[in-house]
Order: C-alpha cells, then structure tokens, then sequence
C-alpha cells in the first residue's frame, strides 16, 4: 500500500500525519506545556544523538545497495552533522553555561532545516512521477517495514525535540529581556526618587538657614524707623 507510488498524494502521508497531529495536540495540554517548562533544555538536545545511529544505519543501507547515495553522508544528507554535535551544544549551553542560548537556537534551526532537506531527498529519490534523482537504487525502503518508521515517527520525534528546545530557549531569552527590564525600571525609579529627594532636602536646608536671618532683617528695620 505504502509502495503504490502512482497514487497522489503520497499515501506515506497516511503515516506520517497522525504523528503530527499527536504533536499538535500535546501542545494543547496545559499539562505537557507545564512538563515541558520545567524541563532543562538539556534534555531536548542530548536526546538528538540518536541521529548518528540512524545515519550510520542508512549508510550501511548504501553499501548494500538499498539506499541511494544522496540519502547518506556520502551524498546529500548531512544530518549526522546534529547528532555529533547535540552533546556539546547541551553542555556548553546548558549545563556549563560558557555558550550564549543563541547558539543553542541556531542550532536547532539547522536541526530542522537538515531534516526537511533528508525529507525531501528521500521523497525524490523515491519513484514518484516528481522523481529528481535518476541514480539506482530507487528508494523504496523507506516506505517498507521497519524504515518506515523513519518517516512515521523517528523524524517527527526529533523534530518534536527541536520544537521544545525552541520554546524553552524563548522562553529563557523572554525572561532574561524581562528580568533586564525590570532592573532598569527599578534603577530609573530609585534614580528619580534619590534626584527628589536631594532637592527635597536642599530646599529645607535652604529655609532652615534663612529663618535666624528673618528675626535681624526685622530688627534692622524696626530700628531706621525708631530713628527717623
């Protein structure tokens, strides 16, 4: 069923949709929004070196001649690049702290972006009248058990991972722009208020020196007009 490539659409999407779907109604829960907010952002990153097995597990696909060349590293499909990478950027970002989140954010953006671009290569390497790649052999694993669980879930899984690191690395970023904020506020306010309270007390200074003055103005008048 999977392998009938002259229906349109694609009935992979038959598989791949209901996944989505689930994604999108977690992000509905209060509850997995809670869960998910509390979390380190470690634990969205590391989890992505499962990509280096997955890749190592295509190329060897490759070399027994099931899998088109552009669909590995040795082609097109740069992806184990994430995988290698994941636990430094979760430590250094996150656990160590010496890496700004921005580099984190970027990050995951490549993530997803290496992921529609796999997505893509196997899509047309595939025998569907949108054909591109004309190189044997033809990919028609990935619509076969067990590679079908690639597209129907491990790829949907890892761009769930990018999904929650995303939001969690907005969320620290809003919050720090927050936090700032608020401290600038508070110094503007405590500036004011010091700034009134110097000519509050100058204006007093200024009156308490000025009443011994009053009473020796008011002599001095008295007395021109005593003499006169």
């Amino acid at each position: 069923f999977l392998q009938d490539f002259t229906s349109m659409p694609p009935h992979i999407l038959l598989v791949t949709l209901p996944t989505l779907l689930i994604i999108f109604l977690l992000f509905q829960n209060p509850d997995f929004i809670r869960l998910q907010s509390n979390l380190n952002s470690f634990w969205f990153i590391y989890p992505q070196t499962f990509r280096i097995l997955i890749e190592f597990i295509l190329w060897l696909l490759y070399h027994y001649r099931v899998l088109p060349k552009q669909m590995t590293f040795e082609g097109f499909n740069f992806d184990i690049l994430v995988g290698i990478s994941a636990p430094a950027v979760a430590y250094y970002c996150f656990t160590k702290k010496t890496w700004s989140v921005k580099v984190a954010l970027v990050w995951n953006i490549i993530g997803v972006l290496l992921l529609l671009n796999i997505i893509c290569i196997a899509m047309l390497s595939a025998p569907y009248p949108f054909r591109y790649f004309m190189n044997e052999p033809v990919n028609r694993i990935a619509f076969s058990f067990p590679f079908v669980w690639l597209p129907s879930f491990v790829e949907p899984f890892a761009v769930l991972l990018h999904i929650l690191s995303i939001l969690q690395i907005l969320l620290i970023t809003i919050h720090r722009a927050t936090t700032l904020t608020t401290m600038c506020l508070l110094f503007l306010l405590q500036a004011a208020i010091n700034y009134r309270t110097r000519s509050l007390l100058q204006q007093t200074m200024w009156a308490l020196s000025a009443v011994p003055v009053l009473p020796a103005i008011t002599g001095q008048t008295a007395g021109a007009t005593g003499t006169h």
